[in-house]
């Protein structure tokens, strides 16, 4: 018997089924190597997808970028001068010059993809999706098909200079970029410590997202997410009960109009450090 052929047979029939989950449900997330900077010095950020946060884990390609910005002070600037960085993340970094909240943000170009009905139940769970189309997937009529093309928009915060000091004379934080879906702080992101809590609101193109599911999760502890739906004003308040990186992120999904499609949908995620 090959025990070689088999053993590489056998491997490669587990990577296929690492592989076959889809990727639609991983989250993008953009991290900076530091959240608090002081100038003059070089802000890194790290864009990356995965289902592991913080770990970066599947490269997001340069010409997928739609558009990046940064806004320090008040002052939109676009962003380039990326870099596929070993096959997990795409890094980026710019020059920290002056004291203010910096907040960058990237917005992906539109990707599509078909999923089987198994993967669209795993998908529905994952994104908080209503019962009714859940119970529509459960026992999926013949012809029934998923084709979807989905946007995905990623944001952090860095302060450049110290964040108290800052916070004194920059009240950025709380007004949006202008990303097709947004989540805004209205508590100061910068200023976070155990056991605070951080109310944000959803904005879907600038107008506030009433009833949108948005999760929680602290680095490394997604078994303990928290899932909240946003109120009449597209506002909810979460508990950030320990230091360290945590992701904010929700999924709006709709029926589509566009012929060869059932859904559109647009991914949105928000990351922040809270200090001990």
């Amino acid at each position: 018997m090959n025990y070689s052929f088999l053993k590489n047979t056998l491997f490669l029939a587990i990577l296929c089924l690492a592989l076959s989950k889809p990727l639609l449900a991983h989250d993008t997330w953009l991290l900076a190597r530091q959240s608090i900077l002081m100038p003059p010095g070089l802000v890194v950020f790290d864009l990356t997808s995965g289902m592991s946060f913080p770990k970066l884990e599947y490269v997001i390609k340069k010409d997928r970028v739609q558009q990046a910005l940064i806004r320090v002070g008040g002052l939109l600037t676009s962003i380039e001068g990326f870099n596929e960085v070993a096959g997990k993340s795409l890094q980026f970094s710019l020059p920290a010059t002056k004291q203010g909240f910096a907040v960058c943000c990237v917005e992906l170009k539109p990707k599509e993809l078909e999923l089987k009905a198994d993967k669209v139940r795993e998908y529905l769970a994952e994104i908080g999706a209503s019962d009714s189309l859940k119970a529509l997937w459960k026992r999926p009529s013949a012809g029934l098909r998923w084709r979807e093309q989905y946007v995905k928009h990623a944001k952090t915060f860095v302060s450049v200079g110290k964040p108290e000091v800052v916070s004194k004379m920059d009240s950025s934080w709380s007004k949006p970029v202008g990303m097709v879906l947004e989540i805004v702080p209205q508590t100061n992101p910068l200023l976070l410590k155990a056991g605070n809590t951080m109310t944000v609101q959803v904005l879907k193109n600038g107008t506030p997202l009433a009833g949108f599911v948005l999760g929680c999760e602290r680095e490394n502890d997604s078994k303990h997410e928290v899932l909240k739906t946003t109120d009449a004003q597209g506002k909810t308040t979460f508990t950030l009960s320990k230091s360290g990186k945590w992701l904010l992120h929700g999924t709006e999904l709709r029926p589509s109009s566009k012929p060869n499609l059932e859904y559109e949908s647009d991914f949105t995620t928000l990351t922040v450090e809270v200090r001990p």
